[in-house]
C-alpha cells in the first residue's frame, strides 16, 4: 500500500484550503456586484416613479383648476342669467356693480363682470406656511365685514385662496392648493362670526396657478361677491 508523506498531506490540505478561499471570495464579489447593480436598478426606478408622479400631480392640479375656474364662470353665468330673468329676459343696459367703501388699509376691491372682487393680502391675514388667522388680521377682517355688508347685503360670495409657487416644505399641508384652501376657510369662518350666513360661501383653492407680479401678491384671499351689481 502506498503512503503518501505527512509533509505532502499537508500541503493538498492547504493548497484545497485556499482553492475553496478563492472560489468563495469571486463568489461574495460576484454577489456584491450583483446586489450593487440590483440597488442602482431600484434607485433608477424609484426616480421613475417619482417623476411620474410629479407629473400626474400636476395634470390633476392643472384639472381641479380648470374645474375650479370652470364652476367661477357658470356661478356667474348663472347669476346673469337670473338677473336678466328678473329686469324682463335683458342683461343688457343692467347696473354696473359698484366697489364697496371704507375697506381697511391694504384691502382691494375690482370689478369683474357682474361680479366684486375684493382682495385681501395673505400677509395680513396668516404667517408663512400657517392657515391660522393672525390676531391683527381680524381687525382687518371686521373693517372687511362691515363693509361687504352694507355694500352686498345677503350675496353669495366665493372665498378663494391663493398661494405663491414655492413648494410645501416644512409644514403639515400636502401641497400649496390645500394650504390655500384652509385659508379661504379661516376667513369665511370669522365672517360668519360677523353676521353672514355660512350658506352665502362656498370654498376655492387656486393654490399657485393665478400668481401676481410678486410672491407676496400672489399670497391672498379674495371674497368674489357674486352678482354684486343686482339689487
Amino acid at each position: 500500500m502506498l503512503s503518501v508523506p505527512p509533509t505532502r498531506s499537508r500541503f493538498w490540505i492547504v493548497s484545497a484550503a485556499l482553492v475553496t478561499a478563492v472560489l468563495l471570495s469571486g463568489c461574495n464579489n460576484k454577489e456584491k456586484d450583483e446586489l450593487a447593480m440590483m440597488k442602482d436598478r431600484n434607485s433608477q426606478l424609484q426616480l421613475d416613479l417619482d417623476k411620474q408622479t410629479a407629473t400626474l400631480e400636476s395634470a390633476e392640479a392643472s384639472r381641479r383648476a380648470a374645474d375650479e375656474e370652470n364652476a367661477r364662470l357658470k356661478a356667474a353665468a348663472d347669476a346673469a342669467m337670473a338677473s336678466g330673468a328678473n329686469t324682463g329676459g335683458s342683461t343688457t343696459g343692467g347696473n354696473v356693480p359698484s366697489l364697496p367703501t371704507n375697506l381697511p388699509p391694504g384691502v382691494t376691491a375690482r370689478v369683474e363682470g357682474n361680479s366684486v372682487i375684493v382682495d385681501i393680502p395673505g400677509d395680513v391675514l396668516f404667517d408663512s406656511g400657517k392657515a391660522t388667522l393672525r390676531t391683527d388680521a381680524k381687525k382687518t377682517l371686521d373693517g372687511v365685514a362691515k363693509s361687504v355688508k352694507a355694500s352686498y347685503p345677503g350675496k353669495a360670495i366665493s372665498v378663494e385662496g391663493f398661494t405663491d409657487a414655492d413648494p410645501i416644505k416644512k409644514s403639515k399641508w400636502a401641497d400649496n392648493w390645500e394650504l390655500g384652501y384652509e385659508r379661504a376657510r379661516a376667513v369665511g369662518k370669522f365672517l360668519v362670526t360677523k353676521g353672514f350666513a355660512d350658506s352665502q360661501f362656498r370654498y376655492v383653492s387656486y393654490g399657485p396657478t393665478e400668481p401676481k407680479s410678486s410672491k407676496k401678491q400672489s399670497r391672498r384671499v379674495e371674497l368674489a361677491i357674486v352678482d354684486a351689481g343686482s339689487n
